[in-house]
């Protein structure tokens, strides 16, 4: 059995393996307190966890993102003066 203790919550899944995590931190008492009211405790954190994972595996590295821009802007005729005068 799999547990994970939020504070004095404890969300338990019958599946996994028999690992505990522990979170001592109030602000995440808190937080687990509110979304366990609003949904099953093992579902609310079944559902973090996925959101989570799916957001990290979906994010595109900086470099990536701007990579278009840097395209666009380096395509562009230069407006140095030097440059025009000299040629290049």
């Amino acid at each position: 059995m799999c547990s994970l203790r939020v504070g004095v919550i404890v969300f338990t899944s019958t599946q996994g393996a028999g690992t505990a995590l522990n979170i001592r931190s109030e602000t995440v008492n808190q937080l687990a307190e509110k979304l366990a009211a609003r949904a099953r405790k093992t579902d609310a954190v079944r559902m973090v966890l996925e959101n989570e994972l799916h957001r990290l595996d979906e994010a595109v590295p900086l470099r990536e993102r701007l990579r278009p821009l840097q395209e666009r802007v380096l395509s562009r005729p230069s407006t140095d003066p030097l440059r025009h005068r000299q040629g290049i």
